[in-house]
């Protein structure tokens, strides 16, 4: 599903270059290193909510990633290596998993603690980490 959001980017893009709209910043303009890091961050955890099993999650990460797009620099082509490494921490980690005895099963997974700390992962911080660089 962590596909779509390259799609969906992509088709917003076209459709904005064709109606004569841009993103906040043009290539040009420079936005602070905070704000970089910010929209690197944030489209990571939106890739993340895209390769969860839950319908409605996956659709609000599809549509973060496209808003993440439309208000950055980022280039959908150049995610790749982010969006790959997002989906390998996706596969190979479990569900965070709260326990409480008011809970009939006794377990919650936690979805959006995991992609929350997708950034954290060594290989999606390697991918964050060169995608910053490019934008300095």
């Amino acid at each position: 599903m962590g596909i779509s959001v390259i799609k969906t980017s992509l088709l917003a893009l076209t459709l904005s270059s064709a109606l004569g709209c841009s993103s906040s910043f043009s290539r040009s303009d420079k936005p602070s290193e905070n704000t970089i890091l910010k929209d690197i961050n944030s489209y990571a955890i939106a890739s993340c909510y895209t390769f969860l099993t839950e319908p409605y999650l996956m659709d609000q990460g599809d549509a973060f990633a496209s808003a993440v797009l439309q208000r950055s620099q980022l280039h959908p082509d150049e995610l790749t290596g982010l969006i790959d490494a997002v989906k390998i921490f996706s596969e190979q980690n479990p569900l965070p998993v709260v326990r409480s005895e008011n809970l009939a099963d006794g377990d919650k997974t936690l979805p959006v603690l995991f992609c929350t700390e997708v950034i954290y992962d060594s290989a999606v911080r390697t991918e964050i980490d060169k995608l910053r660089a490019n934008y300095h």
